[in-house]
């Protein structure tokens, strides 16, 4: 699962070069960048909103790196069986689960061709590390709540498409997806991993 996700954010970066290298290069800002943007999270559970924040830097009109960190306060991830089959317990019902998770993911930045000076489209790919905490509570004894941490290798690609708002601001939407490669639980419940996607509007500036 690790390998596969990674080949294909690999693949991603990989075709972007590839056709940034081969048209003529686009108007771009080099240099050191400041941004922030707001998401909405989906995945196995409901969709959540989430912040982010991305440091980067442009080395030239078709490469840079990027340090980003994003946070999901909360997302519903459903009810499920407090004694799955095979188990057999005297008092059965269901536990609701949500979780939180905060990542940190180095990156690797391509822009791609567009023809035009007001946007710059770019795919995105990376790997990082991300804690999860998840909360589980008795769905009919509500006292009867419990917590599970992890912290987890996770990767992400993507990519986007931003616009110039003047010399140093930039606003861009984005899609980003993000597996987290966490363990399968000890106990045998059913537990979704986090298999995330973030879609959301960023705000740039370039120093």
């Amino acid at each position: 699962m690790w390998s596969g996700a990674m080949s294909r954010g690999i693949g991603i970066v990989a075709i972007g070069l590839v056709f940034a290298t081969a048209a003529e290069a686009q108007p771009s800002r080099t240099g050191f960048r400041l941004g922030g943007g707001v998401s909405a999270t989906t995945g196995e559970g409901s969709v959540a909103p989430a912040v982010g924040l991305a440091a980067s830097y442009r080395f030239g009109p078709r490469f840079g790196l990027e340090l980003d960190a994003s946070y999901l306060p909360k997302i519903d991830l459903g009810e499920f069986p407090n004694c799955p089959p095979p188990l057999v317990c005297i008092l059965g019902g269901n536990y609701s689960l949500d979780a939180r998770a905060v990542s940190l993911t180095g990156n690797v930045v391509a822009a791609l061709p567009s023809g035009v000076s007001w946007m710059q489209p770019y795919v995105v790919a990376g790997i990082g590390v991300a804690h999860v905490r998840r909360q589980h509570q008795d769905v009919f004894f509500a006292a009867r709540r419990w917590q599970i941490t992890t912290t987890k290798p996770t990767v992400t690609f993507g990519g986007g498409v931003e616009f110039p708002a003047g010399r140093r601001l930039g606003l861009g939407l984005d899609i980003r997806y993000q597996p987290i490669f966490e363990d399968r639980p000890a106990l045998p419940v059913v537990e979704p991993t986090l298999n995330l996607t973030r879609i959301g509007a960023t705000l740039s500036y370039r120093f």
